[in-house]
């Protein structure tokens, strides 16, 4: 008898896959519920042969990999097969992973280990591929705007060092451009002032010297020349924040053109200060609603919530998370900023009671950032529209 409920014990015991993944190949095994370790594995990265070693694994069984670039692919291919699949926060495992000796073989161990004692936090990942490929857009749309501001700054910086104060206002208006670029030495107003004044002799019509001029002995004065190369520079990198600007203006207007397709995105877009970009980065970064037990919560993931740390008998320190998801705090922090400057409307309200309250205009936004993540988050959680007259309460549900 107590052989048998051994057995059976046995049997419902759930083994731990822990697997390091790299692009060309996989190294892992397998521990039951005692840390026995019952095989290893190395193999390619693909499909069919992961599935034919989890395959060979008997359940329960459970799959845990760190995240990284591979990993929604491999949680979208491999978590039907298994009975749960861990795609754990590599930030958590950083300093048990660094103790020690390190090797492929003895990462997945660790892995597994972890696993198998619940010390790992496993990350969020997108159940379709439709989610996941929307996500990559809205990330390559933010990508591209930084570089426009990348480009943008590199010829505010260099125009600047030589005494041109422009915005990137002015990139994009062509009259204005072409003012900064007469501006620039080697412009038509410095040429004309270099041909009235370098003490040099006109050229002839066939590109020669007439014989009038003089050798100053400044053998090193390269300034025109110098000036055409500035000005030659300058409009090189005119050309790349164009096409950074063109890349950008593309990607918007597909990126519109998919979130119409919501209705969640669609309802967000009430809302003042956020527009059809802001809707559609709050949708794919936050997946789902009810990923998060607490507003709170989704503070924090934002980057608007608070961090308490105390320690001992000391004081208690309150201050945001350092760790956070960027694209969804600038989201956030800039509906609440355009949503205070146009007054007319309940979050603008909202803010100026808080600087009534002798709250900083810093403090004052974020606490507007939270309140339209509330809002947007309680609408896509009950799956209701926006009423200026409502927030806070159950408005009508969309019919």
């Amino acid at each position: 008898m107590a052989t048998t409920t051994k057995t059976a014990a046995r049997s419902t015991a759930t083994r731990y896959i822990g697997i390091d993944v790299h692009c060309e190949f996989c190294e892992g095994g397998v521990i039951d519920s005692l840390g026995r370790e019952s095989s290893q594995f190395h193999v390619a990265t693909s499909i069919p042969t992961l599935l034919e070693v989890v395959e060979k694994v008997r359940r329960p069984r459970t799959v845990v990999i760190e995240e990284g670039p591979l990993a929604d692919w491999l949680y979208r291919h491999l978590s039907p097969h298994v009975d749960q699949m861990i795609v754990c926060d590599p930030y958590r495992n950083a300093l048990i992973a660094k103790e020690g000796e390190k090797s492929d073989p003895i990462d997945w161990r660790k892995l597994a280990h972890l696993c198998r004692g619940g010390d790992v936090k496993a990350v969020h990942q997108r159940q379709s591929l439709e989610r996941s490929l929307l996500k990559q857009h809205v990330q390559v749309y933010h990508d591209r705007v930084r570089h426009r501001v990348s480009e943008a700054n590199k010829i505010l910086w260099r125009v600047r060092r030589l005494g041109v104060f422009v915005t990137e206002a002015d990139l994009k208006d062509d009259a204005r451009r072409q003012a900064m670029l007469e501006r620039l030495p080697g412009g038509p107003r410095e040429n004309e002032r270099r041909k009235d004044g370098n003490g040099k002799g006109i050229a002839d019509g066939k590109g020669k010297d007439n014989g009038n001029s003089k050798d100053t002995g400044n053998s090193k004065d390269t300034g025109g020349e110098g000036s055409s190369v500035i000005r030659q520079d300058v409009e090189l990198l005119l050309k790349g924040y164009d096409l950074a600007a063109e890349q950008v203006t593309q990607l918007r207007r597909r990126l519109v053109a998919l979130g119409k397709q919501e209705p969640v995105i669609r309802a967000f877009c009430e809302l003042p200060g956020v527009s059809w970009v802001r809707a559609v980065s709050f949708f794919v970064m936050v997946d789902t609603p009810f990923r998060f037990a607490s507003k709170q919560k989704l503070w924090k993931y934002a980057g608007i919530g608070l961090e308490r740390r105390q320690s001992g008998n000391g004081p208690v320190r309150l201050s945001v998370p350092r760790r956070c998801n960027r694209v969804l705090k600038n989201v956030l922090l800039g509906a609440a900023k355009s949503a205070a400057a146009s007054k007319d409307n309940v979050f603008a309200d909202q803010y100026q009671r808080w600087l009534d309250a002798k709250c900083s205009p810093r403090i004052a936004r974020r606490n507007l950032a939270r309140s339209l993540a509330t809002t947007m988050w309680g609408m896509w959680k009950s799956g209701s529209v926006f009423d200026p007259t409502m927030i806070g309460c159950s408005p009508a549900v969309i019919a």
